[in-house]
């Protein structure tokens, strides 16, 4: 009886003492600050102008839970991991990628595209 009365009691516990999922995740304890990086290649968009571009996230220390916020240097903006983008005039864009991981921990990454007529 003493056994069942313990064992009761540590399964009523046992919730109240582990911590919610969103603040005990060991990925992001232990998780250094990211290193945001990505690579990108242009392709053709539907109306046969050659200034769409897809990004490749190549970024590291990151999870699922990471964050990212593209500025285009255009005005547009994404929150895609891997976004592509169409750019509305030909020039020089500033791309910058800012990562956010689950620790909180963020850094950037910027690199200067030519779109023009190739």
């Amino acid at each position: 009886m003493k056994s069942i009365v313990q064992f009761i009691l540590v399964t009523l516990m046992l919730p109240t003492m582990s911590c919610k999922e969103e603040d005990c995740n060991p990925d992001c304890d232990n998780i250094g600050t990211p290193i945001a990086a990505f690579e990108y290649s242009r392709f053709r968009c539907e109306n046969s102008s050659n200034n769409c571009v897809q990004f490749q996230n190549i970024s590291e220390n990151t999870t699922e839970k990471s964050t990212y916020l593209w500025i285009f240097g255009d005005g547009e903006t994404s929150d895609n991991k891997n976004p592509a983008h169409r750019f509305k005039d030909y020039g020089e864009f500033n791309v910058v990628l800012h990562v956010t991981n689950c620790s909180g921990k963020a850094s950037y990454y910027s690199e200067t595209i030519n779109i023009g007529f190739d």
